[in-house]
């Protein structure tokens, strides 16, 4: 799967600022897989598509307001509101329509084909009174050929939005000076080995202890034509100890012969930390004598910590045991600092570039100057 991950996902469009003689146009994303319980390649795939038809609206009609079901979630009995768009029927996209508010409900897809298939579906209906206004079909490989169809696939759905034509750059105007995209990316892998004598009741032999540390953030910060700056963030981070015990122990009567048995054991203990989410973010572009600065302040995301352990022994003198407890589980924050960025000005309506920071991740932007009136 491609290192670029799914950096829009659940990405939340700007508010719009209304038109002088039109109003503001509602578009509400939804998208899911079939069967609906599919995990795995199909739901990144799925995620995937979502982000990318919701950065091609983004980048085609900047001042449509889009919202997704993430965005409603705290005001809105969404697995019930699903269900009557899981439905399929005009009446109940009708409904869903009215309930949300919107004028235009976009469905998007990700069906399981068979070994290694997938099927992209799109479809846009009106709001009002459920009736389709444009759909779209695109049946790929899975892996990375399923990420470059999803983007295709997206930027083509977006293309064929007639309805959203009059919200087109060349219909509205822009409220910053600035639009583009920043992302960061921090992976890190680390692992370490070392082994020692066993000690005591552990019996005799080497104990081998095995630590890995992995952590892969992605952030992606939107600025689009009208409204505010949107982040979207995703943190896996994964921290796994092992220890192996090889060892064996004397079972016999004191006085008699030595009886030696296994005394071997492995624990591996487990902590993962994850995090997803879309917010508001601030971005301020400072131009100065030669120079540009740019620094993003994002608001932290609410995550969760898992702890699991897993244990077996052989025995020893007595019966082998195994004991896998229930996973713990509490609140994580995830914490999204971008490096800021401080460089020559070369092309004064251009702004872009990548740099590392000193924790080993990489920042890029480009950011474009707009038409905003004065």
């Amino acid at each position: 799967m491609k290192t670029r991950f799914f950096l829009f996902c659940s990405l939340l469009l700007a508010p719009l600022v209304a038109l002088p003689k039109d109003k503001p146009v509602k578009v509400f994303i939804s998208s899911g897989t079939r069967p609906a319980a599919a995990r795995g390649e199909t739901k990144l795939v799925a995620d995937w598509f979502e982000g990318q038809v919701m950065q091609a609206i983004m980048d085609k009609y900047p001042c449509a307001q889009v919202t997704t079901a993430s965005a409603l979630k705290d005001v809105l009995e969404w697995n019930r509101q699903r269900e009557l768009l899981d439905s399929g029927s005009g009446i109940d996209l009708q409904n869903l329509g009215e309930a949300l508010g919107v004028n235009y409900i976009i469905s998007l897809t990700v069906t399981e084909m068979g070994p290694g298939k997938l099927a992209l579906n799109a479809s846009m209906a009106s709001g009002a009174n459920g009736s389709t206004q444009a759909t779209g079909m695109e049946v790929t490989d899975g892996g990375e050929a399923a990420l470059d169809a999803a983007e295709a696939a997206a930027r083509k759905f977006a293309d064929g939005l007639s309805g959203l034509k009059k919200f087109s750059k060349e219909n509205c105007d822009p409220t910053g000076r600035w639009m583009g995209k920043i992302e960061y990316r921090w992976v890190k892998n680390y692992e370490d080995k070392s082994e020692r004598p066993a000690i005591g009741a552990e019996g005799t032999g080497t104990v081998f202890m095995t630590g890995t540390q992995t952590y892969n953030h992605d952030v992606t910060v939107g600025i689009p034509w009208t409204g505010q700056p949107q982040a979207s963030i995703t943190a896996n981070d994964a921290v796994r100890t092992e220890e192996v015990g090889k060892t064996r122990i004397n079972c016999g009567r004191i006085g008699q012969n030595p009886v030696w048995k296994s005394a071997g054991w492995n624990r591996v203990e487990r902590m993962e930390q994850t995090a997803s989410g879309s917010t508001e973010a601030r971005v301020l572009v400072t131009i100065g004598k030669g120079s540009y600065q740019i620094t993003v302040s994002i608001p932290d995301i609410e995550g969760t910590t898992t702890f699991t352990v897993v244990k077996h022994n052989d025995g020893g003198c007595g019966k082998p045991t195994d004991s896998s407890p229930a996973p713990s589980k509490s609140p994580w924050k995830m914490a999204a600092l971008l490096p800021p960025i401080n460089m020559p000005l070369e092309k004064p309506d251009e702004l872009q570039g990548s740099k590392s920071d000193e924790y080993g991740g990489t920042v890029t932007w480009n950011l474009t100057r707009t038409p905003k009136k004065d």
